[in-house]
């Protein structure tokens, strides 16, 4: 981003003040010029990178959140994303430069905005009867407001109060991925995670950016044989998830690639989409399937669903609300339910052998759990997570034969517990939430532990 500074004596090039002054200063790719200007006076332009505007953040170190923009075209419309500008009526700005002189100048021309500064240096950019030159900005409920502090508008769900920056990459985020492509070829969108996203990101991913772009008319495939560790073919044998298509190729699909998917998710474009994944992204007849199973081993029966998260939630020491509770803290309130509700069996699900083994011992013959590969903590001396200890244990087509094993166990234990009659979960985890929303809101009662906060 260019922002306005006085005129300094720095040796640096020239430009000629113009509506095209940004473009002209972005192509020269220097990072201060000396601007001629006749009517207003002279002044300096001088590039910041976006990137620097963010608040340092040991978990993204080694990228960049926010795209440079150092490609822009703000007269085609087509690519402009207006949902966010489309919810009100009036922008005001606290500064000059050269983000907000351009979302000004679009809001102003494409949504009839009338648009607000305190200081008249937006003059020699902007000569309209929708701008306003004012001692105090308005805000409100009808008011995009640019603020100088950095905000994204991601942490508190306020998108109308945002930094130039933000402000500026909802705006011009599909031409970020257009990358210089037309907007009406494009037929596909494809992403890609790494491997450490779990299946429930990829369909949390999927779900959403199939939400998001089914407005423009684009579907979501896959084009890789992967989609983080997840074969495409599995993903599309168990899973109402992107397929591939045939006719896929450069000119008609964006491809979103190493961070690009952590750019997007960032705008109100995707938070606008709901992110919640119901029993629709289960295939017909992998739903089928589980719910077979679940009435032959308990049609007739009261049953009350446990999720107990443990190995890699202990090994990785997570903290507050992601702490879980262990079998040893669960077990009073189990036994409280089960006096008060009259539950016949439980159905446990775990991927940790001794916390299957703890419940065991405990309820005997009233436990119920899937027949898969479990862990023991000791088996994590060498992997935190349980997708590294498998990489570590298995190559090539074991491994993805593993990985697939694992998945389908999983969503196993979480479809049954969504049929159960209650449910208690550890702590807060992605499977939590899965359950509920495959549940529905049908449970007689549920309970999610929260020792990490006590």
């Amino acid at each position: 981003m260019f922002v306005i500074e006085k005129l300094t004596d720095e040796d640096c090039k020239t430009l000629i003040h113009s509506k095209n002054v940004f473009h002209e200063a972005i192509e020269g790719k220097e990072k201060r010029y000396h601007v001629k200007d006749g009517e207003y006076g002279d002044y300096d332009l001088v590039y910041i990178e976006n990137e620097s505007l963010n608040p340092p953040l040991a978990a993204y170190k080694n990228m960049k959140r926010i795209p440079d923009y150092l490609c822009y075209d703000e007269t085609q419309t087509k690519s402009l994303v207006f949902e966010l500008y489309r919810l009100y009526k009036k922008l005001s700005c606290e500064e000059v430069n050269e983000y907000t002189i351009v979302i000004a100048r679009v809001l102003t021309e494409q949504l009839d905005y009338d648009v607000y500064f305190t200081d008249k240096a937006v003059l020699r950019f902007i000569q309209s009867e929708k701008l306003h030159i004012v001692d105090e900005l308005p805000d409100g409920d009808d008011v995009f407001y640019i603020q100088k502090e950095w905000n994204t508008g991601v942490r508190d769900g306020v998108f109308n109060h945002l930094c130039a920056t933000y402000a500026f990459h909802n705006m011009f985020v599909m031409q970020y991925l257009l990358d210089g492509k037309n907007i009406d070829d494009i037929k596909y969108l494809s992403f890609q995670m790494s491997e450490i996203g779990g299946i429930g990101a990829v369909l949390e991913y999927s779900n959403r950016f199939s939400a998001a772009f089914e407005r423009y008319g684009i579907k979501v495939i896959f084009t890789d044989e992967k989609v983080g560790r997840f074969k495409r073919d599995m993903l599309g044998k168990y899973f109402n998830a992107g397929s591939f298509a045939d006719d896929a190729d450069e000119n008609n699909t964006i491809y979103l690639k190493g961070y690009m998917s952590t750019h997007v998710i960032t705008t109100y474009f995707m938070q606008s989409v709901s992110s919640d994944i119901d029993r629709s992204v289960l295939s017909d007849n992998f739903r089928r399937d589980m719910d077979e199973y679940f009435d032959a081993v308990f049609g007739g029966k009261k049953v009350l669903g446990v999720l107990i998260r443990g190995s890699d939630y202990i090994t990785a020491g997570l903290v507050g609300t992601r702490k879980q509770a262990t079998a040893d803290e669960m077990i009073p309130e189990i036994n409280k339910w089960l006096e008060e509700d009259g539950y016949d069996v439980i159905f446990l699900a775990t991927e940790d052998s001794d916390i299957l083994k703890r419940m065991k011992d405990e309820y005997g013959r009233r436990i119920k759990a899937i027949s898969q590969e479990r862990f023991s903590v000791e088996d994590f001396k060498d992997a935190k997570l349980i997708y590294e200890y498998e990489k570590k244990n298995a190559q090539g087509a074991e491994y993805d034969s593993s990985v697939e094993d694992t998945t389908i166990n999983y969503f196993y234990a979480l479809y049954m517990l969504s049929k159960c009659d209650g449910f208690m979960c550890s702590g807060q985890c992605n499977g939590y939430f899965m359950v509920l929303a495959f549940n529905g809101g049908k449970f007689e009662r549920e309970y999610k532990f929260s020792v990490g906060l006590q």
